[in-house]
């Protein structure tokens, strides 16, 4: 919902970037939305079938119809691709499976959270070890076998490893 309401907010942004997790989640919650408001005209006998839409499907729409296109631009720029691409059939869908481009382009750094995780890769460690490492000092201060300041020291090392 974070995403929905971020591109929503930031409809007037047509540069910049939008990363594919904030896409593939905005482009849910708007069909999601989509098919409440399509419920609602049904319920309530607004829908009108000559037109296709309801009274609420077709607000809803025309709310929505800037701040989608400036997503879809926005991703088109995570994807290192100009915001143009817009206009071709089925590409959107495209957009869908394209990773983020892991370096600064001509439409903005790389988003904060992709640039973390790209940083962190390089000297990635394996979790599930050094989870169990961390465990294993725990489970040794419980037991009374380590000092605090032991399993301090222990925790830290291995972090630094």
């Amino acid at each position: 919902m974070e995403s929905f309401i971020k591109g929503i907010k930031n409809y007037t942004n047509f540069s910049g970037r939008t990363t594919r997790k904030d896409y593939w989640l905005f482009v849910l919650f708007y069909l999601i939305f989509s098919f409440v408001a399509g419920l609602i005209d049904g319920f309530f006998g607004l829908y009108n079938y000559e037109a296709d839409y309801g009274l609420i499907s077709g607000i809803y729409i025309l709310f929505m119809f800037i701040p989608v296109i400036a997503v879809e631009i926005r991703r088109n720029h995570d994807a290192n691709r100009s915001g143009w691409f817009i206009l071709l059939p089925f590409y959107n869908f495209y957009l869908l499976f394209v990773p983020t481009h892991p370096e600064e382009n001509d439409w903005g750094p790389v988003p904060a959270s992709i640039a973390e995780s790209i940083q962190n890769n390089g000297n990635k460690k394996n979790t599930s070890d050094l989870e169990a490492k961390l465990e294993e000092v725990k489970n040794l201060l419980e037991k009374g076998l380590l000092t605090e300041g032991e399993a301090s020291t222990r925790r830290q090392k291995i972090i630094s490893d």
